[in-house]
């Protein structure tokens, strides 16, 4: 039933003169045609514009706005307009300069961030593992030496080859410390014994 009412209305439709199909194409085909003639007008009255008239529309923009150097640019170098045209066109090139400087600013700066991203990494770790062991009434001193903070100190009045040993072939917490960029671990008990592992 429904398939013969909309055969019957494309039926009218097309003794009327009109194609569905066509029809439905027609507004795309219409904003196109649109957008072609008003991009066409614009162009027409750009072309048509005296020198004072893009100076004008150059100082009503932003001159962050691409349209404020076009105007400018249209200007030619004998109209009187050129003068101020040129002192905009300095400012809008110091605006970039400022730009590009910035933006170098904040590469650097996020370049730095990301290098000490380890290191504040290690610092942490370091600073938790403390807290965990204070916290198991364990008086023991953790922290992290060298350029890069890659060396993992812990120092512990009890600390002892038996120790030592077991902290060595846990490849759970070796592994731990690779990752995270460790290169050595010193075990001390602050006095006379020491023990330096390298982790890579």
């Amino acid at each position: 039933m429904v398939r013969q009412v909309i055969t019957f209305l494309c039926l009218l439709l097309f003794m009327a003169g009109c194609d569905p199909i066509q029809d439905a194409a027609t507004p795309l085909a219409l904003q196109n045609e649109v957008a072609r003639r008003n991009a066409k007008a614009y162009a027409d009255k750009f072309k048509a514009m005296s020198p004072t008239e893009h100076l004008k529309q150059a100082q009503a923009l932003s001159i962050r706005d691409p349209e404020t150097i076009r105007h400018l640019k249209a200007i030619p170098n004998d109209a009187p307009e050129r003068l101020e045209a040129d002192k905009i066109v300095a400012q809008i090139k110091k605006g970039e300069d400022e730009d590009r400087k910035e933006e170098a600013k904040r590469k650097r700066e996020q370049a730095v961030r990301d290098k000490n991203a380890p290191i504040l990494e290690r610092q942490r770790f370091a600073k938790e593992y403390e807290h965990g062991l204070l916290k198991q009434m364990m008086d023991v001193h953790v922290s992290t030496t060298g350029k890069e903070h890659n060396v993992l100190k812990i120092r512990y009045v009890l600390m002892n080859r038996p120790l030592v040993y077991n902290l060595w072939n846990n490849e759970d917490y070796k592994t731990k410390l690779i990752m995270m960029g460790f290169e050595k671990l010193i075990c001390t008990d602050g006095y006379d014994n020491t023990w330096s592992i390298k982790l890579k």
